[in-house]
């Protein structure tokens, strides 16, 4: 059976980590290339894309769960 509340919060946090990655994306736009707060900027985007695309999977899963 699967657990409503785990899947809630699973997927609120998936959505503000791609509102987090979204203002990551903005704030790069911003930045010359090459540079320290880029690439700052692009590790965020980063971390926040891979740990969205983890919590949303998480979502799924444990809704699909039986």
């Amino acid at each position: 059976m699967n657990n409503p509340e785990a899947v809630f919060i699973a997927s609120c946090a998936a959505d503000y980590l791609e509102r987090l990655e979204a203002m990551f994306d903005a704030i790069r736009e911003h930045l010359k290339e090459n540079t320290y707060p880029y690439s700052l900027a692009d590790l965020g985007q980063g971390i926040a894309s891979q740990y969205s695309a983890d919590m949303r999977r998480l979502a799924d899963a444990e809704e699909n769960r039986t």
